[in-house]
């Protein structure tokens, strides 16, 4: 309910805006995974902690069935997922200053796609806003990346 009011609050601004919202979560979603994957290409890793790797970039409890699907481990899944959050909500002001990014939607749907629930969290400390974004990425994202993931995962086994 904490999530869905400041969400509410932003729909006709959401309406609006629906292609210019979802094309950056589906790309950022897509392009996470595959990110992890390339990376994993140079590192020596057994195949379970490997495909817990490519969950990186959801929410926890999809992580967890996401993990479970793919032949990852669950527990592992979950500990890159907060670390990932973690690191997205550190450095986002930080890049948002580099690259000049105003935008509070914009900040928001980065921070909920990337950083997930921490990411979240953040958004809701620099404004509602933001944090109503935020939301929009993060459950947009997960539903999406908990789509693509197995069937990455179907493509490269």
């Amino acid at each position: 309910m904490a999530l869905a009011v400041p969400l509410y609050t932003q729909l006709s601004s959401i309406r609006q805006n629906t292609l210019a919202i979802m094309l950056p979560i589906l790309i950022g979603g897509t392009i996470a995974p595959i990110l992890a994957l390339a990376g994993l290409y140079f590192v020596v890793l057994d195949k379970h902690v490997r495909l817990s790797l490519l969950t990186k970039s959801i929410t926890s409890p999809l992580a967890i069935e996401t993990s479970q699907h793919i032949g990852g481990i669950p527990g592992l899944a979950v500990v890159i997922v907060i670390f990932t959050g973690i690191v997205g909500a550190i450095f986002a002001s930080v890049v948002y200053r580099i690259f000049k990014i105003t935008s509070a939607p914009a900040q928001g749907l980065a921070l909920g796609t990337v950083g997930h629930a921490i990411g979240t969290a953040q958004g809701f400390q620099m404004s509602q806003k933001i944090g109503a974004f935020a939301t929009l990425g993060l459950c947009i994202n997960g539903v999406l990346t908990a789509i693509i993931l197995p069937i990455i995962f179907f493509l490269i086994s």
